[in-house]
């Protein structure tokens, strides 16, 4: 059985985004029952972390050591400005997956260990200056932040 614990804002200012990331938790937990057969079963630990960067701090380190979890989610906020993140994800030594916009995870010290699913609006931006170098390449970033396909001009 795999322990997953998962950090997630769910009381405080942030509340609104970590009740939507625990309906989509709950969901794949579900879904990984429903298919039953040899697969692994997943036990999960949803925390509160009050929309504080200290409890962050504190729960990780009760999954890693007090749980012994096997991995980490953490839908909450996690810059640059998070004193300790990254030595925290050091010491803990279990993969953590970080499910919004964070800065570049492996460029930090333990960064071997975190995952980031969401590429910061800034690594964004990167990207586009990069695809629209080339002179015939155009992209057209909308207000959502979305990229639509390139096009070709002759």
């Amino acid at each position: 059985m795999l322990e997953v614990a998962v950090l997630l804002d769910l009381s405080g200012n942030r509340a609104p985004r970590g009740d939507a990331q625990r309906n989509a938790v709950q969901l794949w937990q579900d879904l990984e029952q429903s298919r039953g057969g040899g697969r692994v079963r997943v036990r999960v630990s949803v925390v509160d972390v009050g929309s504080s960067d200290g409890r962050l701090l504190i729960e990780l380190r009760r999954a890693a050591v007090e749980s012994r979890a096997d991995a980490v989610i953490i839908g909450v906020p996690v810059t640059a400005a998070t004193a300790g993140f990254s030595e925290a994800a050091r010491v803990a030594e279990l993969p953590i997956l970080l499910t919004l916009p964070a800065p570049e995870p492996v460029a930090a010290p333990g960064g071997r260990w975190v995952f980031a699913m969401s590429p910061t609006p800034e690594q964004i931006a990167r990207r586009v200056v990069q695809i629209t170098a080339s002179a015939l390449d155009t992209v057209v970033v909308t207000a959502a932040g979305r990229a639509q396909e390139p096009e070709i001009s002759a």
